[in-house]
């Protein structure tokens, strides 16, 4: 792969080459486990199949990478994790406590 800075042209190309790519494998693995393959495969169980490993492959690559964004690099520098505590975005209004 060519390296391209963020948001280039060459950047572009290669996200859609791949996007190209990975969308012909698709279409030939379909085939292959539908039709050629002995015995064959029900397209229900390729759907499932293929659903459930789209599914768990990227969360898997996340996991294994620390991309889950529960703890930032400023948190960990200073000893400490931020958890993954889930925020309230600042433009929403905050619920009152119930009046009784």
């Amino acid at each position: 792969m060519i390296k391209a800075r963020s948001g280039t042209t060459a950047q572009l190309v290669q996200l859609c080459l791949g996007y190209f790519v990975a969308y012909v494998l698709t279409g030939i693995l379909v085939k292959y486990f539908t039709v050629v393959r002995s015995p064959k495969m029900l397209e229900m169980a390729y759907l499932f199949n293929n659903t459930l490993g789209g599914s768990a492959f990227p969360l898997l690559v996340v996991l294994l990478l620390g991309w889950s964004g529960c703890s930032s690099p400023t948190a960990r520098s200073r000893g400490r994790a931020s958890g993954c505590r889930p925020r309230w975005p600042t433009s929403f209004p905050r619920a009152s406590a119930p009046r009784s």
